[in-house]
């Protein structure tokens, strides 16, 4: 009997994951330049995300503003913070914050700038969908900077971000600071020494 319980507990849990990433793709659209990870690249992560990215892959969303991260791409970002060393990164937006996820499902936000780690959801299928939600990610000035960046032809890719020059760890705001497209993990190690 236990094996069975065991045995349905894993397809339910199989059919939200699948319900997520349903909902993520009505939500977010196709990824644009989608990476498919091979079996090897993610042996090792939760089954929760491989599953995710063989089904989503990495890339950004079509307007630029979030990425799906490859995780051992930007593995350089938990101890250059400092943060907890079983943290996987999943996400970022344009101006380098990033989503991470726990092995046990729990999706966090990390702001290099304020150096603050956020409990945003304490299950995969939940995180999946505030994180496709534009009212979720949208709700922010920084948003509509990147709009106004986007739109006037400044792109970034995988590797580079939009900087806020004075940084606020520095004394900048996300209103009046200036913008620069730069190097994503050089930004990350300024933001962590200041």
């Amino acid at each position: 009997m236990e094996r069975f319980s065991n045995t349905t507990a894993i397809g339910v849990r199989m059919t939200l994951d699948y319900e997520a990433i349903s909902y993520f793709h009505q939500q977010f659209g196709n990824v644009a330049d989608a990476a498919r990870p091979d079996a090897n690249s993610t042996r090792g992560y939760p089954e929760f995300l491989q599953m995710f990215w063989q089904e989503v892959g990495f890339g950004s969303r079509k307007d630029g503003f979030v990425w799906l991260v490859n995780p051992q791409e930007s593995s350089w970002l938990v101890p250059m913070f400092d943060l907890d060393r079983s943290l996987i990164p999943f996400a970022r937006t344009s101006f380098g914050d990033f989503h991470l996820f726990d092995p046990g499902g729990h999706f966090f936000f990390f702001s290099p700038n304020h150096k603050a780690l956020m409990l945003i959801a304490e299950s995969f299928y939940t995180a999946i969908m505030t994180l496709s939600e534009a009212e979720y990610i949208e709700d922010d000035v920084l948003f509509a900077r990147h709009q106004k960046m986007w739109e006037e032809g400044n792109r970034i890719n995988a590797t580079t971000c939009f900087c806020l020059n004075p940084a606020i760890a520095l004394g900048g705001d996300e209103l009046t600071s200036e913008i620069y497209v730069g190097d994503l993990q050089t930004y990350c190690h300024l933001l962590s020494q200041a």
